[in-house]
């Protein structure tokens, strides 16, 4: 999507279009509350939360839509939103097929294993799905600590 707008920028550039390519990485929505989860349910729900959640990897959608308005008006080309997605371009440009394999790594070692998970657990032809909300209820205290800003978020913008 992102050398899609870049080709936008340039083939509209002359006629008066302005495009700003926005990379926002992960907002503090509370979508994690709403979104359903199959395979290892509180596995899956507890990685979703914090991301969505910790700050540095997440941000408010209020500060996000402030610096998109700064930038369209400062007709600023490209907006990278929170530290882990503006670390995260710089490393892959610096070492794209490093930073591809490391995601590789990641995937296999550190996410839950959802075709794994979900098959042992029902069959893979009846995955079960469960919500945030209900996942949420069941986490321990400290976990539900962790995750404030991000139920506070879900408060704020109507999701809870």
């Amino acid at each position: 999507m992102t050398g899609f707008s870049e080709g936008l920028q340039s083939e509209l550039r002359g006629r008066g279009v302005h495009v700003l390519t926005v990379t926002p990485g992960l907002m503090r929505t509370g979508s994690h509350l709403h979104a359903e989860f199959s395979g290892d349910h509180n596995r899956e729900y507890r990685w979703f939360a914090l991301g969505a959640t910790v700050p540095g990897l997440s941000m408010q959608v209020s500060r996000a839509a402030d610096q998109i308005l700064e930038a369209l008006i400062a007709r600023r080309r490209r907006l990278t939103l929170t530290a882990a997605a503006q670390a995260a371009a710089r490393v892959y440009g610096a070492f794209p097929e490093t930073s591809l394999k490391a995601l590789e790594l990641v995937d296999r070692w550190v996410l839950p294993d959802y075709a794994r998970s979900s098959a042992s657990e029902t069959g893979p032809e009846r995955a079960t799905h469960e919500k945030g909300k209900e996942l949420h209820a069941r986490q321990p205290a400290s976990f539900k600590a962790l995750t404030h800003l991000g139920f506070k978020a879900a408060e704020s913008q109507n999701e809870k």
